[in-house]
Parts: structure tokens; sequence; C-alpha cells
């Protein structure tokens, strides 16, 4: 099983950090990586003990989200138009 899961967070993290790609695409992504090893670790854990996982998995979907959506807030004062240093009135 470790072997399963050091692949699947090894394609996680490279997905996490590559730039090029939307969040949609990156949980997209993520899905796809989570459903391959689903086929392999399914053989290998109890139906409760698959559950359990999954339900590990959805809370660090829903982290990841989060941490999605609060970069996007960050980025967005990034962009704004006023100079650094400028004070709006």
């Amino acid at each position: 099983m470790a072997p399963i899961l050091r692949t699947e967070a090894l394609k996680v993290q490279g997905i996490k950090n590559d730039q090029s790609l939307s969040k949609s695409q990156k949980l997209r992504r993520l899905r796809m990586v989570q459903n391959r090893s689903n086929r392999e670790l399914r053989v290998i854990l109890t139906r409760s003990q698959f559950q359990q996982l999954q339900a590990h998995r959805q809370q660090q979907i829903a982290q990841f989200m989060q941490a999605a959506k609060s970069s996007s807030h960050r980025g967005a004062a990034a962009r704004s138009s006023t100079p650094p240093g400028v004070q709006q009135r």
C-alpha cells in the first residue's frame, strides 16, 4: 500500500506546484490520480478501510479548494491598478 500512496503523493505535489494549470484543471487531474490509485487500493483494503481513505481524501480536497480560494483573493489585491505606495482617497 505504501508504494501506491507514495507515488500518488508525488503526483499530487507535482500537480499542486504546476503554475500553468488552472484550479479546475488541477482538481480534475487530482481526481484522475486518486481514481488510478483507488483501483489498486480497493484490492488491498477492506471496505471500511477504503471508506476511511475516501473520507480523508475528501478532507484533503476541501483543504485544497479553501487554499485555492484564499490565494485567489490575495492575487486580486496584487493586481490592483493603484501603484504601490500610492494611497487611494
